[in-house]
């Protein structure tokens, strides 16, 4: 095991470690002052606790290639102070809910490599701060909304959409073919 902690005033701010095993707490939500939690390489299993929608003050939540299974719970939306949600390379299954339109400073999303299921949620388009989105690698199914195409092409910061290797279906919406000339990286269908 190998991490840090930052303190600022006695109260614990900020998380990072790396190559722990075992379910996280439900505690970790009393950690009311925590603005950055930072776990990877692990063997983190078991559910993301939805008391992690208590920390009003965390702008980074990056816990990746580790062993989180279950759904993403719907709380982790009051996280209003919330810049980058990074669960990259776990084991999440069902649908991405659509309470995360309340991440309403989120810059990066990435929950590339786990196994959601489900459409995209209209909702991701009402994140307007969003400069990343990384949903490739799960099992995603159904067309992409004309809303949620339109709303994806009024985010004035996106840069980067990666949507590939997922099992969506139908056409590109003309909204997002408009977007990709706009965008640095579209990664639609296939590799």
């Amino acid at each position: 095991m190998a991490g840090r902690d930052h303190r600022r005033g006695g109260r614990v701010t900020g998380l990072a470690l790396r190559r722990l095993a075992g379910e996280l707490p439900p505690e970790l939500g009393n950690l009311t002052a925590l603005e950055s939690l930072e776990i990877r390489e692990g063997q983190i299993d078991g559910q993301l606790p939805p008391e992690l929608g208590n920390l009003a003050a965390l702008q980074t939540l990056s816990i990746t290639q580790n062993r989180l299974d279950g759904q993403l719970p719907p709380e982790l939306g009051n996280l209003a102070a919330l810049q980058t949600l990074n669960l990259w390379r776990n084991q999440l299954c069902g649908m991405i809910p659509p309470e995360l339109d309340g991440l309403t400073e989120l810059r990066l999303l990435n929950l590339d490599s786990n196994q959601l299921t489900g459409e995209i949620p209209d909702a991701l388009a009402r994140l307007g701060k969003l400069q990343k989105l990384y949903l490739s690698d799960n099992q995603l199914t159904g067309d992409i909304s004309s809303e949620l195409a339109s709303g994806l092409a009024a985010l004035s910061d996106l840069a980067t959409v990666y949507l590939r290797n997922n099992q969506l279906t139908g056409e590109l919406p003309p909204e997002m073919e408009d977007l990709a000339m706009s965008l640095e990286d579209l990664h639609m269908y296939g590799n």
